[in-house]
């Protein structure tokens, strides 16, 4: 198809690029009107104490503590927790997870890190339940040790390594808006070059079906 043709079909189905246009528009007024969901994300590392025999803690990582991060990071999400800060009024949903070193398809949890993130309509509300369930954590962890008696100096610690930041999940709503005018572009042209053929044949039909004259009426 020449660039004159082209045109010209566009020129004959306008009606189908301003019934395209239109619900472009509509798609941009409802993109531009949505809610975006932000999430707040904090990462976590969890320490062991310092001794004489290794005193930076951050060398000092042992499987039994790989393996307390993952048992207070099932405790965080636990049905109980999730409830009593609903409750406080730390509404959005949240997910803990202790942090993949592996790949997907061979997972690994060799380093005690773990990463907290909660996703709402609300951005702040998004930030304050990160904080909260980060503060579940250390809550937990330290109830624990201290029921099985553990000195202070000997106690686990968690150390935040990012605090966490309210980010919009869906993109932003300048991208969308983008995508969907260039969606509503391309779609309204092919429709049009779809359609210009099809109702071609319908009209050639059409004006095939009509009487060309008046019928012939017999002499008596």
């Amino acid at each position: 198809m020449t660039p004159r043709q082209l045109i010209g079909t566009l020129r004959r189905r306008w009606y189908v690029l301003a019934i395209a246009a239109l619900c472009t528009a509509v798609g941009i007024g409802a993109v531009h009107k949505r809610s975006l969901v932000y999430q707040g994300c904090s990462a976590l590392f969890v320490t062991a104490p310092q001794t004489h025999q290794a005193p930076n803690v951050y060398t000092n990582q042992q499987d039994s503590l790989d393996v307390t991060t993952g048992v207070v990071t099932r405790a965080v999400m636990s049905s109980a927790v999730q409830a009593q800060l609903r409750s406080e009024g730390f509404t959005a949903t949240y997910d803990a997870e202790q942090t993949n070193t592996g790949s997907n398809e061979n997972p690994a949890y060799g380093q005690p890190t773990l990463q907290i993130c909660a996703s709402s309509k609300n951005p702040a509300m998004a930030v304050r339940t990160t904080q909260a369930a980060t503060g579940q954590f250390r809550t937990i962890l330290h109830d624990r040790q201290l029921a099985q008696h553990v000195a202070p100096r000997g106690m686990i610690s968690v150390t935040v390594v990012a605090s966490p930041y309210p980010q919009p999940v869906l993109g932003r709503p300048s991208q969308a808006l983008i995508g969907v005018a260039l969606l509503g572009l391309v779609g309204g042209l092919a429709l049009t070059l779809w359609s210009d053929p099809l109702l071609k044949r319908w009209q050639r039909r059409k004006a095939a079906s009509r009487p060309t004259g008046r019928a012939l009426v017999p002499h008596p």
